[in-house]
C-alpha cells in the first residue's frame, strides 16, 4: 500500500507540472498577444512586473515571464529591465535552495549595472547574494555582501533599505555569537527606523535585540526590549504581532522565574490567537504554557496545555505516527521469533550435550596419537634446526658488523647536523635580539614632557625577548597624549603588531594633529584593518590590539579617556575609581566604523593615573597557583599610590616576581602611572 501511494503522488505531480507549464506558456503568449502593437521597452517593463508578481507564488511562470523580459530588454537596450529579470531567475532559483544557479543569475545582474555604473541596480544584487550566503550559513561573506551594498544605499539615500540592511548584518553577527556588534548594528538600523516612524519595523529590530539578550540570559533587558516592541506593535495596528510579542514576553518572564506574569502574558497571546484563529501560534503558546505551570505546582492545567500540545502535532503528523505504530508491530514480531528461536536452541543445546560426551572419548584417542606423532616430528625438527640456526648466528654476525659501520656513519652526520643547528640557534637569537633593538628604538626613551618629566613611569617586562605591549606618548601644543597598548600575540608577531601600531600612531597623532582619544582609536581601528586587508572577502587575519588613550589638556586642566577592551583607574583622595573602555577591539572583529566611547573631566593635583595591559593580572601564581585577576591589582595600587611613580613601578614589579615565584611568566607585562 506504502509503494502505490506514493507511486500515485509522484504521477500526480508529474501531471500537474506538465499543467502549469503549458498554463504558464499560454499566459505568457496572452500578455504578449495583447501588447503586440506597443513599444519593446514597454512590453519589457509589463512583462518583468508580470513576473515580480508571481516569483513567491509561481516559479515556473515567474521564470518565463522574466525570460521574455530579457528577450525584449535586450531589443530595447534597456539594461535596468534586463538586469531586474535576471535578479527575479536568481529569486525563484533560491527560493528552491537551487544556490548555485540563483548565485549565477544574481552575479549577471550585478555585472550589467556595473557595466551601465546603475548603483541603484548594484545595490539590488549585492543584497540578495548576501541574503544567498545567509541562507548558506556562510555568515562572514554575507557581511561583506551587505557593507558593499550599504554604499550604493547611501548613494541613493535610501534609508528604508539602509535600516534593513543594517538589521541583516547585525543578524549574521548573531548567527557569529558576536553580541556586541549584532545589537550595535540593530540600534543603528533602529535609530534610523525610529526617524522614518516605521512603527512595524521599529517593533521588529526591537525584538531582534531582545533574542540577542535572552540568548545571553540577561533575561532583564530582553523583557524590556519585547515591552517596547509591544507598544510598537500597537501603534502598528497588526494583531498578529501583538500574539507573538505577548508570546516573547511571556519567555522573558519565565527566565526570571516570574512564573506568574508569564501565564498571563501566555493566557493574553492564546486568547488573541484565538480571536484572530491565528493557528500557527498554537503550538508554540501551548508549549510555553504546559512547561511554566509545573513552577506554580498547577500540574492539572500543565496536564490540559500539554495534551493540546500533543493533540495539534498529532494532528499536523498522522503519518509519522502511522509509520511508528508500524515500526513498534515490526519490533514486537520480532521479539516473538527470538523467544521460539530461544526455546529451540534449548532443546538442541540438551541433544548436543548426550552427543559431545559420546564423542569426547573418541577424541581423546585421536589426540593422544597426534601428540606421539607431534613429539617425534618435534625431535627429528630440532636437530635440523640447531645446524641451520649455527649459520644463521655467522650471518648475523657479519650482519651486525655491517650496521655498526652505517650507525657509526649516521652518527657523524647527526652531529654535522647539530652543529648547523646550534649556529642557526644563534642566527635565530642575533636576529631576535636585534629586532629588541629596533623595537626599544621605537619607543620613547625617556620623559621629556616639561611637567610631566618626573611624574611618569613604566613597567615594561616582555614575556620573551621582543615584546607584543608597547607603551607610547608625545606633546602636541600643549596636550599630552600617553598611550599603552596589548597587541595579538607576544614575542616575534606580537613585536610586528606593535610596530605597525607606533607607526599608524605617529601618523595619527603627529603628521595629522588629532588629539581626542577616540577619534584617535576610530582612525587607527580604520588603519590596522586596511594594512592586515581584514576588510576584504577571503580576509583569515583577525590580528589586533586592546588599546588605552588618555590625553591630558594642560590649558583647560581636563583628562580626555577612550579604550578598546581597556580600561583606566585613577584614584584620588583614597579612592579608586575605574573607567571601563569600549566592547571591540582594535582590527580584529571590530566594525570599521565603530565609534568609541569618550570620557571627560576635570584632573586635581594629586591625582594617580594608571593604565596597563592583561599579562600582570593574568599571572598564574600565590599559594592557590591561581590568576593574581583584577581585584588584586586594585589592591596593590592602593597600597602604593601614596609615593613617587618610579617607586610605585618597583613596588609593583615585586609584587608581580613575589605572586609569580617559580612559575613562568605567561604574557607581556605593562603598566603605566601618571601622578598629576
Amino acid at each position: 500500500m506504502k509503494i502505490s501511494k506514493y507511486t500515485s503522488v509522484f504521477i500526480i505531480g508529474i501531471c500537474s507540472l506538465l499543467s502549469v507549464n503549458l498554463n504558464a506558456e499560454n499566459r505568457v503568449l496572452k500578455t504578449l498577444q495583447k501588447c503586440k502593437n506597443q513599444p519593446d521597452s514597454l512590453i519589457a517593463t509589463i512583462l518583468l512586473d508580470s513576473a515580480h508578481g508571481l516569483k513567491f507564488v509561481d516559479f515556473s511562470m515567474a521564470q518565463q515571464y522574466a525570460e521574455q523580459a530579457i528577450i525584449y530588454a535586450e531589443k530595447s537596450n534597456n539594461f535596468v529591465v534586463h538586469g531586474n529579470a535576471y535578479n527575479v531567475i536568481g529569486i525563484c532559483h533560491h527560493l528552491q535552495s537551487e544556490y548555485k544557479i540563483a548565485f549565477r543569475y544574481y552575479a549577471k545582474a550585478l555585472d550589467l549595472f556595473k557595466k551601465h555604473n546603475y548603483t541603484r541596480g548594484q545595490g539590488s544584487s549585492l543584497i540578495n547574494l548576501g541574503v544567498l550566503y545567509t541562507d548558506q550559513q556562510d555568515y562572514k561573506t554575507s557581511i561583506k555582501y551587505y557593507f558593499k551594498a550599504k554604499k550604493y544605499a547611501e548613494i541613493g539615500k535610501d534609508s528604508v533599505n539602509i535600516s534593513s540592511i543594517y538589521n541583516n548584518i547585525a543578524i549574521n553577527y548573531q548567527k557569529l555569537l558576536f553580541p556586541d556588534s549584532a545589537i550595535y548594528y540593530y540600534n543603528k538600523s533602529l535609530e534610523i527606523r525610529k526617524k522614518l516612524k516605521k512603527n512595524e519595523l521599529i517593533a521588529t529590530t526591537l525584538s531582534n535585540i531582545a533574542t540577542v539578550y535572552s540568548d545571553n540570559k540577561e533575561y532583564e533587558k530582553s523583557l524590556e526590549y519585547h515591552v517596547q516592541a509591544l507598544k510598537y506593535d500597537s501603534l502598528a495596528n497588526d494583531k498578529r504581532n501583538l500574539v507573538l510579542a505577548f508570546n516573547n514576553i511571556s519567555s522573558s518572564y519565565a527566565g526570571l522565574k516570574n512564573y506568574t506574569k508569564a501565564i498571563e502574558f501566555s493566557i493574553a497571546s492564546l486568547k488573541l490567537a484565538e480571536e484572530l484563529k491565528y493557528t500557527q501560534m498554537y503550538p508554540d503558546i501551548y508549549y510555553n504554557l504546559f512547561s511554566i505551570y509545573p513552577f506554580l505546582n498547577d500540574y492539572k492545567n500543565a496536564y490540559i496545555y500539554s495534551n493540546k500540545y500533543i493533540l495539534l502535532k498529532d494532528s499536523l503528523s498522522t503519518e509519522e505516527s502511522k509509520e511508528v505504530i508500524m515500526e513498534m508491530q515490526a519490533k514486537y514480531d520480532s521479539q516473538l521469533k527470538e523467544s521460539e528461536i530461544t526455546t529451540l536452541n534449548t532443546q538442541n543445546d540438551l541433544q548436543k550435550q548426550k552427543i559431545d560426551k559420546q564423542r569426547n572419548f573418541t577424541y581423546f584417542l585421536v589426540v593422544l596419537a597426534v601428540l606421539l606423532l607431534i613429539i617425534v616430528f618435534i625431535i627429528y625438527k630440532t636437530s635440523k634446526q640447531k645446524s641451520i640456526a649455527n649459520k644463521l648466528i655467522s650471518n648475523q654476525n657479519a650482519e651486525l658488523l655491517n650496521q655498526k659501520k652505517e650507525i657509526q656513519e649516521k652518527s657523524n652526520v647527526i652531529e654535522l647536523k647539530s652543529n648547523q643547528l646550534q649556529t642557526a640557534l644563534i642566527e635565530i637569537k642575533d636576529s631576535i635580539n636585534y629586532a629588541k633593538k629596533i623595537q626599544e628604538a621605537i619607543l620613547p626613551k625617556s620623559i621629556h614632557l616639561d611637567e610631566f618629566t618626573d611624574r611618569v613611569s613604566i613597567l615594561y617586562l616582555p614575556k620573551d625577548v621582543v615584546s607584543g605591549d608597547f607603551y607610547w606618548y608625545e606633546k602636541i601644543d600643549n596636550k599630552y597624549i600617553f598611550v599603552t597598548a596589548d597587541c595579538t600575540g607576544h614575542g616575534v608577531p606580537g613585536a610586528f603588531m606593535s610596530m605597525i601600531g607606533v607607526n599608524n600612531l605617529n601618523q595619527i597623532i603627529v603628521d595629522n594633529k588629532i588629539t581626542s582619544p577616540n577619534a584617535i582609536l576610530k582612525e587607527l581601528n580604520i588603519a590596522i584593518k586596511k594594512v592586515l586587508k581584514q576588510e576584504e572577502v577571503d580576509s583569515e587575519s583577525r590580528d589586533g590590539m586592546d588599546i588605552s588613550v588618555v590625553c591630558f589638556d594642560v590649558d583647560r586642566n581636563i583628562i580626555s579617556y577612550s579604550g578598546a577592551f581597556r580600561p583606566l583607574i585613577y584614584i584620588r583622595n583614597n579612592e579608586l575609581i575605574e573607567i571601563k573602555g569600549s566592547r571591540q577591539p582594535i582590527g580584529g572583529n571590530a566594525p570599521i566604523d565603530f565609534d568609541y566611547e569618550l570620557n571627560e573631566f576635570e584632573y586635581k593635583k594629586e591625582d594617580i593615573f594608571y593604565m596597563f595591559s592583561d599579562g600582570f593580572p593574568d599571572q598564574f601564581g600565590g599559594p592557590k597557583m591561581k590568576k593574581l585577576m583584577i581585584k588584586q591589582m586594585k589592591e596593590l595600587f592602593m597600597n602604593v599610590h601614596n609615593q613617587a611613580p618610579d617607586m610605585q613601578v618597583n613596588s609593583l614589579k615585586k609584587s608581580f616576581e613575589d605572586w609569580k615565584g617559580t612559575n613562568d611568566q605567561v604574557d607581556d607585562i605593562l603598566v603605566m602611572c601618571i601622578k598629576i
